[in-house]
C-alpha cells in the first residue's frame, strides 16, 4: 500500500468511498437488485480494505488468479492453499458453532435489542439492559452457491470498465459476495426489523455484517461504539469515517465532532480497569516501553527512538525496564519484533502477558507513539504515563488537550524532549500535580468516557 493510502489520510477515505460506491453498483447489477450503498458498504468493507492494500497489483495488467471464497487481506493474491485453508477454517467454525448459530437465529426473531462484540468484564451485567442481549456468533457454511453463472455476468461487467484498478477489483470479488450471496442473505430471518436496535462494538465475522445489512436495509437502527484510540484525535481517521458513515448513531468516549456523535462510555477502558485492579505487583519495573504495531510507517521511528533511549536515558534512575511489543496474535511470542533492542537493562516481553498486569508492574509507562489505546487506558486509571506525539493532523476537539499535554510533560514532540523529562523530573510529585489539574480531568472526561458517569 502506498504511503498516501494509509488509514490516516484523506486519500484513503476518498478512494475507499469511491470504490465502495462503484462495487455497490456492480453488485446490484449482478444480483438484479437495488440495495442501498450502505447495505453493500456493510457487507463488502473487508474486501474494500483488501483491494486498497493490493491497489498496485490491481492497477497492473492481467489479474486472472484464483478467486477466494472469503476476502483475504494481504499485499499479494492468495494462493490456492491459502484460499482452501480459509474455506476449511470457516467450515469447521460453522460446524462447531451450530448451537451458537441456532441460538442467534432464534434471538433475531425473539428479541429487539442486541449487542455485538462488546468486552465482557466483572460488573458488565449492569450495562446489559442498555445494550440488549448478546447476539451469539452465527456462522454460515459456504457449501451451496446459488448461481454459478453469476461470475460470468460479473466478468462481463468488469470487461466494460476502463479503469484497471476498478476492473480488477470487480473481477477479484470473493465468492462470498457473488456465488454465495443470496443463499446467505436468505438464511437470515427478518423479524420486525423496524423494531430492532443493533449495538456494535466490534465486528466478529462476515455473518455479523450480513445481518446488519439486511436489518438496517429494512429499518433497524445501528449504533456503533468507539472501540479504540485514534477516533476523535486524527482528522482523517478512516475507520471512524467508515463506521460513522454506516451507523445511525456513533457513540464516542466523550467527544463530539458531528451531529451523529453521542458522548458515551468507554467499555473497553473499563474492562482494562477491572483487570488492572486485580494485580498488586506494582513497581517491579521502573519504566515500561510500550510499542505500537510494527507497520513500515512506524518501524523506523521505533528503532531510532529506542537507540536514542539506550544511549541517553539515566539507567541509574531507571535500572529495570520492560519493553512490550504490540501483539498481533495470541499464540506466539512477539519478542523478535523488538530485536533491535540491545541494552541489558531492558527486558523484552513476549507481548502475550496481559497488558493490565504489565502496566501495574511499572512505575511509569512510556508510549513510543501516541495516539495509543494504552495511553488512554493509563489515563483512565490514573497510572503515570508519557509518550511521543505522532499526529500531525489532529482534530479541532483534541488540539487544546494536546497543547496541555505537551506543556506538562505528558506528551513530547520528540525523543530528545522525552528523555530530558524522564531524567530530570521527580515523577511521583509531577504525577500528583498532573492528576489534580482541571485540564487533565477535562481531557479524561472527554476522551476516556467514564462508565460510571451515568450518560
Amino acid at each position: 500500500m502506498s504511503e498516501e493510502l494509509h488509514t490516516k489520510s484523506p486519500e484513503r477515505i476518498e478512494i475507499s468511498d469511491w470504490l465502495r460506491m462503484e462495487l455497490s453498483a456492480v453488485l446490484n447489477k449482478v444480483h438484479d437488485v437495488q440495495y442501498s450503498e450502505r447495505f453493500w458498504g456493510l457487507i463488502i468493507e473487508e474486501y474494500v480494505k483488501t483491494a486498497i492494500t493490493r491497489k498496485q497489483l490491481l492497477e497492473g495488467g492481467n489479474c486472472d488468479v484464483n478467486i477466494p471464497f472469503l476476502p483475504v487481506n494481504s499485499h499479494n493474491f492468495p494462493d490456492s492453499k491459502t484460499i482452501w485453508l480459509e474455506f476449511a477454517k470457516n467450515t469447521v467454525k460453522a460446524f462447531l458453532g451450530r448451537k451458537s448459530s441456532a441460538r442467534g437465529m432464534k434471538l433475531l426473531e425473539d428479541q429487539n435489542q442486541y449487542r455485538i462484540g462488546f468486552p465482557e468484564f466483572n460488573g458488565f451485567e449492569k450495562f446489559r439492559a442498555e445494550l440488549g442481549v448478546e447476539l451469539p456468533e452465527i456462522h454460515f457454511q459456504l457449501i451451496r452457491p446459488c448461481n454459478l453463472f453469476l461470475r460470468s455476468k460479473l466478468n462481463r461487467i468488469a470487461e466494460g470498465i476502463d479503469d484497471n484498478f476498478l476492473k480488477n477489483s470487480v473481477k477479484q470479488l470473493p465468492k462470498l459476495y457473488v456465488e454465495y450471496f443470496r443463499s446467505i442473505l436468505n438464511a437470515i430471518p427478518l423479524a420486525e426489523p423496524e423494531k430492532k436496535i443493533f449495538n456494535v462494538h466490534n465486528i466478529r465475522n462476515f455473518a455479523d455484517v450480513f445481518i446488519l445489512a439486511k436489518y438496517t436495509e429494512h429499518g433497524a437502527k445501528l449504533i456503533w461504539y468507539q472501540h479504540g484510540s485514534h477516533y476523535g484525535e486524527y482528522r482523517w481517521e478512516y475507520y471512524h469515517h467508515y463506521e460513522h458513515l454506516m451507523a445511525d448513531e456513533f457513540r464516542t468516549w466523550g467527544w463530539k465532532i458531528s451531529e451523529r456523535d453521542t458522548p458515551w462510555k468507554a467499555y473497553r477502558l473499563e474492562a482494562f480497569k477491572r483487570l488492572y485492579r486485580e494485580f498488586d505487583n506494582r513497581g517491579e519495573y521502573n519504566l515500561m516501553l510500550c510499542y505500537p504495531k510494527m507497520y513500515s510507517t512506524y518501524r523506523k521511528h521505533c528503532i531510532d527512538t529506542t537507540k536514542f533511549l539506550e544511549q541517553n536515558l539515566d539507567f541509574k534512575k531507571f535500572p529495570e525496564i520492560l519493553a512490550r511489543p504490540r501483539p498481533m496474535h495470541k499464540k506466539h511470542s512477539h519478542e523478535k519484533e523488538l530485536s533491535f533492542i540491545s541494552c541489558e537493562n531492558i527486558d523484552i516481553g513476549s507481548g502475550l502477558e496481559p497488558i493490565e498486569r504489565q502496566v501495574s508492574r511499572s512505575k511509569i509507562v512510556v508510549q513510543i507513539s501516541v495516539p495509543s489505546t494504552n495511553f488512554l487506558e493509563c489515563i483512565y486509571v490514573d497510572h503515570p504515563v508519557t509518550g511521543i506525539l505522532n499526529n500531525t493532523e489532529p482534530t479541532e476537539v483534541i488540539k487544546p488537550y494536546y497543547s496541555f499535554l505537551l506543556d506538562n510533560g505528558i506528551l513530547h514532540e520528540d525523543v530528545q524532549s522525552l528523555v530530558r523529562f524522564l531524567n530530570n523530573t521527580n515523577l511521583e510529585s509531577w504525577w500528583i500535580e498532573i492528576t489534580g489539574s482541571d485540564m487533565y480531568n477535562q481531557f479524561k472526561e472527554n476522551f476516556t468516557g467514564n462508565v460510571t458517569a451515568g450518560k
